[in-house]
């Protein structure tokens, strides 16, 4: 007796599959019998060439075993089966190649480290100036005005802000007048001694950011100024958000960008071995800048949309509610 034939895979939008000769890949149209099928390792030499329309009759296809990759989970929607991006997409292979060229030893590399330990150097600077109560008893002794002394001064030794935002920051600061600073670094030194922050705590922090004096540079405060002194002060528990940036080194990955944290971590100085670092992961190193997906607790602006503002056309700004949860863009 036969046996009944096999039932044909049913395919969708969204569902991965591999190719013996193209590898792991996203369906991200269906037109007729026609898949189109975007692969993750094909390289391009023009917009789309990772993109192939394939009969599944042929046989070549199967449904991937697991239906989760880094990668393909992050690539922006082709609506009606059109390419998102403009320029050629580059594989985490190439960008592989391309950061080591940069940097031949990795992280490890002296003008990586060079480049990476005088940021390190203002996280410690912050925690022996103003870590561990310190900064609230300075806040008490000595007023605003000497806790805004220490802080630009920690800022300083960082590459991190823009000088226009570390000048508008430095001007927001300087209206001693107001209750506005003192609450700021109030609100600040209460969330980083805070063992689990929560939502509320951000809020209260964020709205202390936004009630400086920021009308003395005619500007707003933006998530590099509004989230650099929590990260400075423990970068193992907050993220420096840099939307643009994030936005500049998903492009090349073909990345929604709305699917990034807008960060650069910072990890601890490391002995040994560090390729290990370089394992395939939603990791996007692009010279100094690392942007990943993560799903542990970060700053997160609920009502964000890629181009959040306070106000009118200006990109990149603190939007009015933020919270501590999972990133979702």
């Amino acid at each position: 007796m036969s046996s009944a034939a096999a039932p044909a895979p049913s395919w969708y939008v969204s569902l991965l599959v591999r190719h013996p000769k193209w590898g792991l890949g996203k369906i991200v149209h269906i037109s007729g019998s026609t898949l189109s099928i975007y692969f993750r390792d094909l390289s391009e030499e023009e917009p789309g060439d990772a993109r192939k329309m394939i009969n599944p009759r042929h046989g070549e296809l199967r449904i991937a075993e697991v239906q989760s990759d880094r990668l393909l989970d992050n690539v922006p929607p082709f609506v009606d089966g059109k390419v998102p991006y403009s320029k050629p997409r580059l594989t985490l292979e190439q960008q592989t190649s391309i950061f080591k060229n940069i940097y031949p030893l990795a992280f490890g590399d002296p003008t990586y480290l060079k480049e990476r330990n005088s940021n390190w150097n203002a996280h410690l600077a912050y925690v022996e100036q103003l870590g561990k109560g310190q900064g609230s008893k300075l806040l008490e002794s000595h007023g605003p005005n000497a806790v805004s002394e220490t802080v630009l001064r920690v800022i300083r030794k960082s590459h991190y802000l823009h000088k226009h935002e570390y000048l508008a920051f430095q001007n927001a600061l300087a209206d001693h007048g107001s209750n506005g600073t003192r609450a700021f670094f109030e609100s600040l030194f209460s969330l980083v001694e805070l063992a689990k922050p929560t939502r509320h705590d951000m809020d209260l922090y964020f709205a202390a950011v936004r009630d400086l004096s920021w009308f003395a540079s005619k500007s707003s405060p933006t998530w590099p100024v509004a989230t650099i002194l929590p990260y400075l002060a423990d970068p193992s528990r907050f993220m420096l958000l840099k939307p643009e940036v994030t936005r500049q080194a998903a492009y090349p990955s073909a990345l929604d960008p709305r699917m990034s944290v807008c960060c650069w971590r910072l990890p601890p100085p490391r002995v040994g071995r560090t390729s290990h670092l370089l394992r395939p992961c939603m990791r996007i190193q692009s010279n100094r800048v690392q942007s990943r997906r993560r799903h542990t607790a970060v700053l997160e602006p609920s009502n964000c949309r890629q181009h959040s503002s306070l106000g009118k056309n200006r990109r990149h700004e603190l939007p009015g509610h933020c919270s501590v949860s999972r990133y979702r863009g």
